[in-house]
């Protein structure tokens, strides 16, 4: 995920463009992880 979000080519395609540094796409997904339980909770 880090690589894809730090590659300007891909995510011209993605929201509003702009790269993330590794430690950016890490703190992206703890929180998407600690809000949602993660894709396999089992939340609505």
């Amino acid at each position: 995920m880090a690589a894809i979000k730090a590659d300007p080519t891909v995510m011209r395609w993605i929201g509003q463009g702009l790269t993330r540094t590794r430690d950016e796409t890490a703190a992206a997904i703890a929180r998407w992880r600690w809000k949602s339980g993660g894709a396999w909770s089992g939340r609505p």
